[in-house]
């Protein structure tokens, strides 16, 4: 019975030690919230896009990072990460009820504090009006260690990132790309 109460416990001290991880296993991917900082969440959907496979979003303010992941297609030598971004550019600025878009910058650029394993990503900023309410979006598309394709979005209000730059930048840090078993 002491050795049963003793594995319990050393489970449980286990599971609270990774309490800020979110993982996605199946898509080869994590990251964690930034540790005993209550005011960010995983939730199950995205903020901007219903259909990101991991986000984290600020539980007050509109900032959220999302993470996508898309399987290497069957007969692709390899993607275009340039051109996945200046097409995400062209998606976005079409969508209903979003106006004034704006590229700011695309380059290449690693994610900040070297995430995804300090890959090489192009890098989008662009501005735009969701409802007369101006936002702002980052995104990083590159190519994992699994050879799939991935775009890691913040979004947020104008002003937000700079207001929480610190603690979005450790979550886009701890971001962790990993081959699926």
């Amino acid at each position: 019975m002491l050795k049963l109460t003793a594995a319990l416990v050393a489970l449980l001290a286990l599971q609270a030690k990774d309490a800020d991880l979110v993982t996605k296993p199946d898509m080869g991917m994590s990251l964690r919230r930034p540790p005993k900082n209550d005011e960010w969440d995983a939730r199950e959907k995205g903020s901007f896009f219903s259909n990101s496979q991991l986000c984290v979003a600020h539980k007050v303010d509109t900032i959220a990072i999302e993470v996508f992941a898309q399987d290497k297609a069957t007969g692709f030598g390899s993607y275009n990460i340039k051109d996945a971004a200046n097409g995400e550019y062209k998606n976005i600025s079409g969508f209903t009820g979003l106006t004034d878009a704006k590229k700011v910058i695309a380059t290449n650029q690693k994610l900040p504090g070297g995430g995804a394993g300090n890959v090489q990503a192009s890098y989008l900023e662009m501005t735009f009006k969701k409802e007369d309410k101006p936002m702002e979006l980052r995104m990083w598309v590159f190519i994992g260690k699994n050879q799939n394709l991935y775009k890691v979005l913040m979004t947020c209000d104008e002003g937000m990132y700079k207001k929480h730059q610190k603690a979005a930048d450790f979550i886009l840090s701890t971001i962790d790309i990993f081959k699926v078993k």
